[in-house]
């Protein structure tokens, strides 16, 4: 799952300052965070564009406070893949069915990976195909 989730954040992540970076929005290969959540039907089906940014802006926050050198790189508007793994935490945990309440938080961000296809090597492929 972690090798699948690397792959997505390089394919959606653009360079800046030499860091790779994950922006809101991006002029990177595919588009940056919004673009990403479009495409694989995230947006608007689970959660708006407000929650996501919400989200975005609370991680890269927390990353800011921690000094990581992709929290200054271009003026700090990007996610490294660590902080970008935490807000996909987020968007999971805020997403999830309430059905799923009495899973425990791994099954829950496990769960909606897979359903949102965010682990699917073969969607990543197609949809690189298709954009580039």
């Amino acid at each position: 799952t972690l090798s699948a989730l690397r792959s997505l954040f390089a394919a959606f992540a653009e360079q800046v300052e030499g860091l790779w970076v994950l922006k809101l929005v991006s002029s990177g290969q595919l588009g940056g965070v919004y673009r990403l959540l479009d495409l694989y039907g995230i947006t608007p089906n689970y959660l708006t564009r407000a929650q996501i940014r919400q989200h975005f802006q609370l991680i890269a926050a927390s990353q800011s406070k921690l000094k990581v050198p992709a929290a200054a790189a271009g003026g700090g508007c990007g996610l490294d893949l660590p902080h970008f793994l935490k807000l996909l935490v987020m968007m999971v945990l805020c997403a999830t069915p309430t059905r799923a309440a009495t899973q425990s938080a791994e099954a829950k961000v496990e769960m909606m990976l897979q359903a949102w296809g965010l682990t699917d090597r073969k969607k990543l492929l197609a949809l690189q195909s298709r954009m580039l």
